[in-house]
């Protein structure tokens, strides 16, 4: 089929950038949140799972995201960080679709972080990136 728009096929590497900045702000402020609220019921979810003390695992998560998040904005070592964004996405889908007492987002939330940080794993930081674009 013929692309209706041919003219804007020059721009491909801007759609990683909006993708890239998009992901980073919203794991950044995941992580932010957990930081700042930090709930007895996600610290008792992580003890039952052996991670104890619950606390400390939550804020080993929550700075883990928001180094992510910082790292996804700026564009530095994109692949990687999309990639432990995209493991930490597709657990937390898992746990919130079983848990809806944590007090997480919905697991659509999570399913769409995911699809964003498994597609900037293959397509790269794009432009303005601190990344070379390929």
């Amino acid at each position: 089929m013929i692309n209706p728009f041919p003219e804007l096929l020059t721009f491909h590497l801007l759609a990683p950038v909006l993708l890239r900045v998009t992901l980073g702000v919203f794991v950044f402020k995941f992580g932010v949140y957990k930081l700042r609220n930090s709930s007895e019921i996600l610290a008792n979810f992580f003890e039952s799972l052996g991670l104890k003390p619950g606390r400390y695992f939550i804020k080993a998560l929550a700075w883990a995201q928001v180094l992510m998040g910082i790292m996804l904005v700026i564009g530095l070592l994109t692949q990687i960080a999309a990639f432990i964004v995209a493991i930490i996405s597709f657990v937390s889908i898992i746990v919130s679709s079983r848990h809806e007492d944590l007090g997480l987002k919905k697991p659509s939330d999570y399913i769409l972080l995911f699809v964003i940080s498994v597609s900037l794993v293959f397509t790269g930081a794009g432009l303005i990136a601190v990344d070379l674009p390929l």
